[in-house]
């Protein structure tokens, strides 16, 4: 009697410590959401330009809004796409160089994204569609050899 207690118990236990971490470390793995993080690699050719560039693309397939975040070396801007809803943005750091008096970026990485919906089938496609584009021009700009690409699945945002 006691022993079948005692596995009901554990089972308990086991049961709930996993609902209870499901938000810490599983929420990625079985998440709702869908992200891809494109980064560009090649430092030495990026410039400010680059961002008119990216903007040219992201305003091609009709993102609105802008939301701007970032502290002083590093910048990000979001912009979200209401018909199917779908974020997309990019980050980089700035760099002045003193000597050529001119302003250059590093580290650049786009994410395209829905953390609360991404698994459903069509926003999936079209955040697929959307980065097969941004990798398309990315690549025609610095070189295949220099973007990378991470798809991963995703939680709503804590």
């Amino acid at each position: 009697m006691c022993r079948a207690i005692r596995n009901y118990i554990f089972a308990f236990i086991g049961y709930s410590v996993v609902l209870i971490l499901y938000g810490c470390f599983l929420h990625p793995v079985i998440g709702p959401g869908y992200s891809v993080d494109i980064k560009v690699d090649n430092n030495e050719t990026l410039k400010v330009k680059d961002i008119k560039f990216l903007e040219d693309i992201i305003a091609a397939e009709n993102f609105i809004g802008r939301r701007i975040t970032g502290s002083d070396s590093r910048k990000c801007i979001y912009y979200i796409k209401d018909k199917p809803q779908i974020q997309a943005g990019y980050c980089y750091d700035r760099e002045k160089d003193l000597v050529n008096d001119t302003q250059d970026i590093r580290n650049l990485r786009m994410l395209v994204s829905n953390n609360w919906k991404g698994q459903n089938p069509e926003l999936k496609q079209e955040i697929d569609r959307l980065t097969d584009i941004f990798y398309k021009k990315l690549s025609n700009r610095f070189g295949k050899e220099n973007i990378q690409i991470e798809r991963r699945r995703t939680g709503p945002p804590s």
